[in-house]
C-alpha cells in the first residue's frame, strides 16, 4: 500500500495553527464579504511566496496553476492575481500581526533553557519605496520608506516584538513603545540615545547599554585602573551634566574599549555598576545579531518588493514574512538536527509542492551526516 503524504507546504502550514488563525478572523471579522480569498488563503499563498521567493503576482498565479494538484488539500480553489491584490488590500494586517506571536508563544515553550537575564537588542531598518506609488509612506522629498522596529531576543534568535512605522518615524519614540521587563538587559546603538529613555530602563529595575555620543556632557565621579585586561583601557563611574542632567540624575558607568577586530576604541555606557567590563562589550558585540537578521531577512524572504501598494497589504506580507521565519525556527527545532536555517530554507524551497514527509527528509539527512562523519573517522585512523 502507497503511504500518502501531503505537500511539505501543506505540512508547514499546518505548524501555524490554523484554529488560532482562524480564532482571530472570527474576533476582527477579517473576512466579512468574501466567501473565496479569505485570510486563511492569504497565508497559505503568502507563506508559500516567501518560501519560494515570489514578489511578482503574475509569478505567483503561475506558480499555483502548474501546481493546481495539490491546491485542494491546501484549502484552494484557484489563485487569480487580480483577486489577490483585492485581498490583500481589505483583509485585516491585525490578524496576521496577532497570530506572529501566537506562533512566537509557541516557539518560547518549546525552549527549555531559562535564565533570570536576557539580552534584548533594539533596532530597525528602513525598506525603500517609490513615492510616486507608494505615497502613504511619504518619506522625503523623493522618496517613500517603511520602517521596521525590531526588539530581538538573544537567546532565541529571533524578533519577539515588531512594530511597523513610516520611515519618518524617529526611533527613540517608537523604542517607548516596546515594554521594558525587569532584569532584562538592553543592548542598542547610538541612535536611541535618550536620557529619558535611559530612565524609563532604569526606573523599571532593568539595565541598558549603549554608546555614548562624541557630545556627551559629564562628569567624573570616580576612576577605577584596568591595566588593559581584556581590551578595557579605562573604566569611570560619572554623572550627567549640562541640559539633560534631569533626565538622567543617575551614575553610569563608561568604560574605553579596543577592539582588535575593528581596530577602534569603543565607549560604552551603562546603568549596571556591576558587570565586569569585558563582559559589557562582548554584550554589546552581540548587537551584530539584529543587523544579521535584518540581513538575512531581506535576502531570503520577499521584503523589500511588495505585491499590493496599499498599506495593509504592505504590512501583511512583512507580517507573513516574520511568521515564515518563525516557522522556520519551530520546524529546525522540532527536527532537533544540527541544520542551519538557511540550509533548511533551501530544503524547502526546493521541494514546497512535493508529496514527501519533511521530517523523514531531514531524518535521512541527519543519518547521511552521521555515517559521513564515522566514514571520516575511519579515513583518519587508517592514515
Amino acid at each position: 500500500m502507497i503511504k500518502f503524504n501531503s505537500t511539505i507546504l501543506n505540512q508547514i502550514i499546518q505548524y501555524g495553527k490554523i484554529s488560532s488563525l482562524k480564532n482571530k478572523v472570527s474576533k476582527y471579522n477579517s473576512d466579512k464579504g468574501t466567501s473565496k480569498f479569505n485570510c486563511f488563503a492569504i497565508f497559505v499563498i503568502m507563506i508559500a511566496c516567501q518560501f519560494l521567493k515570489r514578489d511578482k503576482l503574475r509569478e505567483i498565479q503561475d506558480t499555483f496553476e502548474v501546481n493546481s494538484n495539490c491546491m485542494y488539500h491546501l484549502g484552494l480553489k484557484s489563485v487569480k492575481r487580480s483577486s489577490l491584490a483585492d485581498a490583500l488590500k481589505s483583509r485585516n494586517h491585525i490578524v496576521f500581526e496577532e497570530h506572529f506571536y501566537t506562533l512566537l508563544d509557541e516557539l518560547k515553550s518549546k525552549d527549555r533553557k531559562k535564565y533570570r537575564k536576557q539580552i534584548k537588542i533594539l533596532d530597525s531598518t528602513t525598506i525603500g519605496l517609490c513615492k510616486t506609488i507608494f505615497e502613504w509612506a511619504k518619506f522625503r522629498t523623493t522618496k517613500s520608506g517603511i520602517k521596521i522596529h525590531i526588539m530581538f531576543d538573544d537567546r532565541l534568535s529571533v524578533p519577539t516584538k515588531a512594530i511597523m512605522t513610516k520611515a519618518k518615524e524617529h526611533d527613540v519614540k517608537i523604542a517607548k513603545r516596546f515594554e521594558i521587563e525587569k532584569n532584562q538587559i538592553y543592548v542598542f546603538d547610538r541612535g536611541y540615545n535618550d536620557y529619558n529613555y535611559f530612565y524609563e530602563i532604569h526606573k523599571n529595575k532593568a539595565f541598558f547599554i549603549t554608546r555614548l555620543k562624541k557630545n556627551a556632557k559629564f562628569r567624573v565621579l570616580k576612576k577605577k585602573l584596568t591595566g588593559n585586561k581584556y581590551g578595557v583601557i579605562s573604566e569611570r563611574i560619572i554623572k550627567i551634566i549640562g541640559t539633560n542632567k534631569d533626565s538622567y540624575n543617575e551614575p553610569l558607568r563608561l568604560i574605553e574599549y579596543y577592539d582588535k577586530e575593528t581596530d577602534k576604541l569603543l565607549k560604552f555606557v551603562t546603568n549596571n555598576l556591576n558587570m565586569k567590563a569585558h563582559e559589557v562589550a562582548d554584550i554589546y558585540k552581540r548587537r551584530w545579531q539584529i543587523e544579521l537578521f535584518f540581513k538575512w531577512l531581506k535576502g531570503h524572504f520577499k521584503v523589500k518588493k511588495f505585491l499590493s501598494t496599499t498599506e495593509n497589504g504592505v504590512k501583511i506580507q512583512i507580517w507573513c514574512a516574520l511568521i515564515a521565519y518563525i516557522l522556520l525556527m519551530l520546524i529546525r527545532k522540532e527536527c532537533q538536527i544540527n541544520i542551519s536555517a538557511y540550509e533548511l530554507l533551501r530544503i524547502i524551497e526546493g521541494s514546497l509542492f512535493h508529496r514527501i514527509n519533511l521530517f523523514e527528509v531531514l531524518e535521512r539527512i541527519k543519518l547521511r551526516r552521521f555515517y559521513d562523519k564515522d566514514s571520516l573517522k575511519d579515513e583518519a585512523y587508517l592514515w
